[in-house]
């Protein structure tokens, strides 16, 4: 990419995040461009235990069955302790049968999600710091960002995005679909 380029949608990010994102854009025709400062992969804390939720996520983003049994490490209990001594065995259910909580192999997840975005139709570019971001205008009429949600301009929409992360955050919306539809919800309110 070069000074001037413009894409639909620019990610800062090649986590698991931006990657995913990166290709459920990518599969509806966005012009995506994940732009990533570290110039290759590095090892990154997170994912150590994780809900049955998280992998299901990971299969509705694209990943196949392969690429889940590679990157996950099933975990039947994870053991919490206070300072005070008192502790409490985390099972998420698997106890009950319930499918278990697992920890990701980042070291595989992260580079399959970056493939996964990129046979979607994604770009990604690594060692590129981003420092400032300009939205521009689209065709048409009226001011719009280069990402267009659907959802009208004021200052209301910066509160509302918060309120549907934090929906998303609590397992409430998980989907860009699903968020979408609060958001506009909210701002029909």
């Amino acid at each position: 990419m070069t000074p001037g380029d413009v894409v639909d949608v620019a990610i800062v990010g090649a986590g698991p995040a931006g990657t995913t994102l990166a290709a459920a854009l990518a599969r509806r025709g966005v012009d995506v461009l994940v732009l990533e400062r570290s110039p290759a992969w590095h090892w990154r804390a997170g994912g150590v235990f994780a809900s049955p939720a998280a992998v299901a996520a990971l299969r509705r983003a694209g990943s196949s069955e392969a690429t889940v049994r590679a990157v996950t490490q099933p975990i039947p209990a994870m053991r919490l302790e206070t300072p005070a001594g008192t502790t409490v065995r985390l099972t998420y259910g698997a106890d009950a049968g319930r499918p278990m909580a697992v920890g990701f192999d980042r070291s595989a997840l992260d580079p399959a999600l970056e493939r996964l975005a990129i046979e979607s139709g994604a770009s990604i570019e690594r060692g590129s710091t981003v420092h400032a971001v300009r939205l521009g205008r689209s065709s048409g009429s009226g001011t719009r960002h280069l990402l267009d949600l659907g959802l009208p301009p004021g200052p209301r929409i910066g509160e509302v995005l918060k309120q549907v992360y934090e929906k998303q955050l609590d397992g409430e919306i998980t989907s860009v679909e699903e968020g979408l539809e609060e958001a506009k919800r909210i701002l029909t309110e």
